[in-house]
């Protein structure tokens, strides 16, 4: 659903930290050392805007729980990943191997 918006005007990440930006430095020319209450609310400002962005996520993934869609596994779950496991005659042969190529190096 690329451009969906749920009936709200689209607003870019970029556009707002410019904004959020640009609102905290005329904020702070006009009193240069009062930005508690600036940090405050810009802060303020970032928390109510990850909350809207959780609450789109868990809509998102209910609606592709719904759709029968795949949800990726977490890390860690699943399939092991790296070498294969060795069967004992492998092993004894890379045994046998390393024997001889330590002998030679001594």
């Amino acid at each position: 659903m690329p451009g969906w918006t749920g009936g709200r005007k689209r607003v870019r990440n970029s556009s707002r930290h410019a904004r959020v930006s640009r609102q905290a430095a005329e904020l702070t020319a006009h009193n240069p050392t009062g930005y508690g209450w600036i940090l405050s609310k810009v802060i303020q400002d970032l928390n109510a805007e990850k909350e809207k962005l959780e609450r789109v996520i868990a809509s998102l993934e209910e609606l592709q729980r719904f759709a029968g869609l795949a949800v990726p596994r977490a890390p860690g779950s699943g399939e092991r990943r790296g070498r294969k496991p060795m069967s004992p005659e492998e092993k004894r042969a890379v045994s046998e191997r390393m024997k001889k190529y330590w002998a030679s190096r001594r």
